[in-house]
């Protein structure tokens, strides 16, 4: 839970769901390190956003660290505030899903991610978020930038695959999970700020 609530719940998210405040478990871990927010503050934030957005890409499995304890009451131990571990290989010893280029070493295919992320958010991190949307998700076609031939670039099926699995987990999330989704939008060429991305294609 504190994997997930720290990098998702911070200032710009979980203020504006909650009570204008910070999420608890960011006071447990941070504690005076955090400005005091007034009530105004805290009136003024409550509910300022339209909709909740994620960039699901990939997803990683959490595992707790030794010395949780000592890691969560010492801000300057190395792995501080989050003070738990991830990974992208399986219990079973294998990757969490089918591998990206290189070039983006990070990515896995890993639709089933996206769905539980979504109901998280939403029944429990932050249940009163009116609606959530996917604003961000793709895959890298490994080695599709060694390619000349454009029958065969635009021959992508593990691309292809990563999108229609992805969706069928949105579309899950939404009848099965009772999430709001609203709006998901595959990424793009020209949606990137990363000069790397033009060599390298999600």
């Amino acid at each position: 839970m504190q994997s997930i609530s720290d990098p998702a719940g911070q200032l710009t998210v979980a203020l504006q769901w909650n009570d204008g405040d910070y999420p608890q478990t960011l006071k447990d871990t941070l504690g005076d390190i955090l400005p005091v927010l007034t009530q105004e503050e805290k009136d003024l934030i409550k509910g300022s956003c339209d909709f909740f957005a994620i960039d699901p890409y990939t997803s990683y499995y959490a595992y707790g660290i030794e010395d949780f304890d000592a890691c969560v009451s010492n801000s300057s131990a190395p792995g501080f505030p989050e003070c738990a571990g991830s990974t992208q290989t399986a219990p079973n010893g294998f990757p969490a899903g089918p591998s990206a280029d290189p070039g983006a070493s990070w990515l896995y295919d890993t639709p089933t991610g996206v769905r539980r992320f979504l109901s998280k958010i939403t029944k429990d991190l932050f249940p009163s978020v009116p609606d959530i949307q996917v604003t961000e998700f793709g895959f890298a076609e490994p080695f599709e930038s060694e390619l000349t031939s454009l029958q065969t670039i635009l021959w992508d099926l593990r691309r292809a695959d990563y999108y229609q699995s992805y969706l069928d987990n949105i579309l899950a999330a939404i009848v099965y999970d009772g999430v709001n989704v609203t709006g998901a939008w595959g990424w793009a060429i020209f949606d990137s700020e990363f000069l790397v991305f033009i060599s390298l294609r999600l």
